[in-house]
C-alpha cells in the first residue's frame, strides 16, 4: 500500500520533486476500516517537513579524522560563511597518498541545530580542508513524499485445516 503527501504551493513553484520511501519494513497491523495507520502518516508528514523547505549539502576534502563514522555530526565553515553550520556525515572517502591521510567528506545540513551545542565536535574549517563544495543555491526539495508500507490484516475467514494419520 502507499501513502502519499505533497506540498501543493511548492510544487507549483518549483516543479515536483518526489521522494520515496520503502516503509515496508515497518509492517502495520490494520484495523477494521483499513485507514493509513498513523505511524506511517506521521512518518511521510515528517519527512515532507524536513526537507520542504531544502536541505543543503556540502562536500569538502580535509586532513581529516578517522573517529568521524557515518552519521557523525560535525561543525563546516568555509571562507564564504560567517560562521560553522551543523551537517550529519552521509559519506566518507578515506586514502593516504604521498601527502599524508585525507578525507573526503558529504554532510548533510542538520536545520534548526545550535550550533554552539555541537562546539566540542569536529570542526572542518578552511585551515584544515582542501577544498569545500558548499551547494547554498542548489538544495535539495523534496515536496511530494510517496511511503510504501505493508499491512498484515486478519483473515476474515480462518481456513480449517484436517489433519489424518495413517496407520494404528
Amino acid at each position: 500500500m502507499e501513502y502519499e503527501v505533497e506540498d501543493e504551493e511548492s510544487i507549483r513553484d518549483n516543479g515536483l520533486s518526489e521522494y520515496e520511501y520503502d516503509g515496508s519494513l515497518f509492517a502495520v497491523v490494520a484495523d477494521a476500516n483499513y485507514s493509513t495507520p498513523n505511524e506511517i502518516v506521521t512518518l511521510g508528514q515528517g519527512l515532507l517537513r524536513q526537507y520542504s523547505n531544502g536541505v543543503g549539502y556540502v562536500e569538502t576534502e580535509w586532513w581529516g579524522d578517522p573517529s568521524m563514522e557515518l552519521g557523525s555530526v560535525f561543525l563546516a565553515q568555509s571562507q564564504y560563511e560567517d560562521r560553522p553550520k551543523v551537517y550529519e556525515c552521509m559519506r566518507n572517502e578515506i586514502r593516504r597518498d604521498s601527502g599524508g591521510y585525507r578525507m573526503k567528506t558529504t554532510g548533510r545540513e542538520m536545520i534548526g541545530f545550535n550550533v554552539d551545542d555541537y562546539k566540542d565536535n569536529i570542526l572542518i574549517s578552511p585551515s584544515n580542508a582542501f577544498s569545500f563544495s558548499i551547494p547554498v543555491l542548489s538544495r535539495t526539495i523534496v515536496n511530494r513524499v510517496i511511503v510504501k508500507y505493508k499491512m498484515l490484516i486478519e483473515d476474515q475467514e480462518p481456513e480449517t485445516i484436517t489433519v489424518k494419520r495413517n496407520g494404528t
